[in-house]
């Protein structure tokens, strides 16, 4: 049997590989990983990659990257009033 995928799976779609890049920004080797699939959006601790990985929707995940962006998310990610 192979495996089942939820709509929401984050899984890539059948035949399609994970490439995981890291900011320009990121020095140092304390940083996060990001994979963009078909459907989702993957994070994951650089130093940790065996721990799996967050997964966004698209729409959640632009609304991070507006929000960093616009420097409302400090670096602890608590919100910057």
């Amino acid at each position: 049997m192979g495996e089942r995928r939820h709509k929401h799976s984050p899984l890539p779609a059948a035949g399609e590989s994970l490439r995981w890049f890291t900011s320009s920004h990121s020095a140092g080797g304390s940083c996060v990983e990001v994979a963009i699939t078909t459907r989702r959006v993957l994070v994951r601790d650089s130093k940790n990659r065996d721990n799996g990985a967050l997964s966004f929707g698209p729409a959640a995940w632009a609304v991070f990257i507006q929000a960093v962006k616009a420097d409302r998310i400090s670096a602890g990610f608590e919100p910057v009033e």
